[in-house]
């Protein structure tokens, strides 16, 4: 998926919403990223639209 311009998570859950009607999409977190995920972008919108899976990373 090719946008311009600043990307945020939230706006490609929409754009793949929108392509693929019905489908089911998760998200992959690290866990050191599911700490930070309040900062993000309209994370309430993505908080209702997202599955998420979050991960232990061994390196971080």
């Amino acid at each position: 998926m090719r946008r311009g311009g600043v990307s945020y998570t939230v706006d490609t859950f929409a754009a793949l919403a929108s392509s693929f009607p019905g489908a089911t999409f998760a998200l992959l977190l690290g866990y050191d990223a599911a700490l930070q995920i309040r900062s993000w972008h309209r994370v309430d919108d993505l908080l209702r639209a997202a599955h998420f899976a979050i991960f232990e990373r061994p390196s971080v």
